[in-house]
C-alpha cells in the first residue's frame, strides 16, 4: 500500500512540472500575464491615485485656503491675546481692530509669535485678516501656517489610500477577483 501511495505521489508531480513547464514556454500564457500585471498595476494606481483625490481636497479645504488667501490678500495687525486653553488643544483666544470694528478668533501659538507657554492674556501677537472680510483672520503668519497644514495632508493621501485598498482586497473577495483579474 505504501508502495502504491509513493508512486502515485510521484505521477502527480510530475504532471504538476510538465504543466509548470508548459506555462513559462507558453508564449500565449507569458502574454497573457504579462497583460494582467499591467491590468493589475493600472487598476491599482488609478484607485490610488482617485483615493488622493478623494482625501486631500476635503483636508485642503479646512485651512489651507484660509491661509492662501491671507497669504495673498492678507493685512497684518497686532492682536491681543484675551484668553489661552490649554484643554483645547493650546488654543489661544485673541482679538484685533479692523476697519473701526474690533474682531475676535482662535488659533494656535508659534508660527511668528511666542509659543503657548510663553504667552500670557493682555500680550500683543501677529495676526493677519483679510481686508474684504475682516472678520475671517488667523494668529501668526499664514506662510508658516500653511507650511504646517501640508505634510499631514500630503501624507493621509498617500498613504490611507494604500491601506483602504490592501484592506479591501483581504476583506472583500470580489473586489480582490476584480483587482486581480
Amino acid at each position: 500500500m505504501d508502495v502504491l501511495w509513493k508512486q502515485a505521489s510521484l505521477r502527480t508531480l510530475a504532471w504538476r512540472q510538465k504543466i509548470v513547464k508548459y506555462e513559462v514556454s507558453n508564449p500565449f500564457l507569458r502574454r497573457q500575464m504579462g497583460d494582467r500585471r499591467i491590468r493589475f498595476l493600472l487598476k491599482s494606481l488609478s484607485l490610488w491615485l482617485l483615493g488622493v483625490l478623494a482625501i486631500s481636497i476635503p483636508l485642503s479645504r479646512f485651512n489651507l485656503v484660509r491661509f492662501y488667501h491671507l497669504k495673498h490678500e492678507g493685512v497684518r495687525t497686532n492682536g491681543i491675546v484675551t484668553k489661552l486653553d490649554a484643554g483645547n488643544h493650546q488654543a489661544v483666544y485673541y482679538e484685533y481692530e479692523a476697519a473701526g470694528q474690533t474682531h475676535s478668533g482662535s488659533g494656535m501659538a508659534g508660527f511668528g509669535n511666542p509659543e503657548f507657554c510663553c504667552l500670557v492674556v493682555g500680550q500683543k501677537v501677529v495676526a493677519y485678516y483679510l481686508a474684504s472680510d475682516p472678520s475671517k483672520s488667523c494668529i501668526g503668519i499664514p506662510d508658516e501656517l500653511i507650511k504646517n497644514e501640508v505634510p499631514p495632508i500630503v501624507g493621509a493621501a498617500i498613504v490611507f489610500p494604500i491601506f483602504f485598498i490592501v484592506g479591501y482586497s483581504y476583506r472583500i473577495p470580489r473586489f480582490k477577483r476584480w483587482l486581480f483579474a
